[in-house]
Formats: structure tokens, C-alpha cells, sequence
């Protein structure tokens, strides 16, 4: 027997529908995520705006507080949960 012959044998027990089908779909299902999360690196760029209400006031909520207040626009800085929806929304 050939090298050709039993590669080619092995090829078409290899090649089943119960192989192939499952990488096609994960290809089209890779194909249309990359499609849809190619634009959010433009939507990061923007700091979200949020309201923060720091009810502890412990040291460990300064410090969060202060991280938040770096990386994000706070509308709202304060201890009361419905004064900060209202300047939130």
C-alpha cells in the first residue's frame, strides 16, 4: 500500500459529518462575535457617568470612592440613595 492510499482512507474516516459540522459552527459563531464586539473599543473610550453613594464611610470606601471618581464622571457624591437617583436620572 501507498502513503497516498492511507492517508487518503484516514481523510475520509476523519472527515464525517460529526467533525466538520461542529468546527463550521463554531467558525460562523467566532465570525459573527468578532463582528459584533469590533466596534465597543471606540464605546470604552467614553468615562461612564454614575452616582455614588459611600453609606459606610469607612477608610476602605474612600478608597474605592476616590478609584471611582478617577475613572468615571460621578454626578452624584453623597450618603443618600434617593437624592443620588434624582441627580443620576
Amino acid at each position: 500500500m501507498s502513503l497516498g492510499l492511507i492517508v487518503r482512507k484516514e481523510l475520509k474516516e476523519m472527515l464525517t459529518p460529526q467533525t466538520v459540522l461542529p468546527v463550521v459552527v463554531m467558525s460562523l459563531l467566532f465570525a459573527s462575535l468578532g463582528g459584533l464586539l469590533g466596534n465597543i473599543g471606540e464605546t470604552i473610550t467614553e468615562r461612564p457617568t454614575v452616582g455614588l453613594v459611600d453609606a459606610d464611610q469607612t477608610a476602605l470606601s474612600h478608597v474605592a470612592a476616590s478609584y471611582i471618581a478617577r475613572n468615571a464622571k460621578v454626578l452624584y457624591n453623597g450618603s443618600s440613595v434617593e437624592a443620588g437617583i434624582k441627580k443620576v436620572e
